[in-house]
């Protein structure tokens, strides 16, 4: 089962914002609370350089979706977008995830709007 990983760090306004804007789109998530004690390794262990994060975990593999901006613009993009492949190439173009795995994200997505 796919889902949505993601990373908030504490008292920061981003993260505040990405889970204000999922819960507001009734989209499932997992949430992993970092501490500013813990973030330097959890950015080690993620490939991370900020908070939040989110990742798209498909058979217990982590794929980095992106920040804040990255998952606003893709949330954008499958709310405002008709064209399935046009959507697809813009989310590959932001996040690197191939085809299948931006087909998994925007059915994430979609089945939760």
């Amino acid at each position: 089962m796919d889902y949505l990983n993601i990373y908030l760090l504490d008292d920061c306004y981003y993260s505040k914002s990405l889970k204000e804007l999922l819960n507001s789109k009734k989209i499932n998530f997992k949430l992993n609370k970092v501490n500013y004690e813990n973030k330097d390794r959890i950015k080690d262990k993620n490939k991370m350089s900020t908070f939040p994060q989110v990742f798209l975990n498909s058979k217990d593999i982590n794929y980095k979706v992106g920040g804040f901006n990255d998952f606003s613009y893709i949330l954008n993009e499958i709310e405002t977008k008709k064209n399935l492949d046009l959507i697809i190439d813009n989310i590959k173009f932001k996040t690197n995830l191939d085809k299948s795995k931006s087909i998994r994200l925007i059915y994430l997505i979609k089945k939760s709007l």
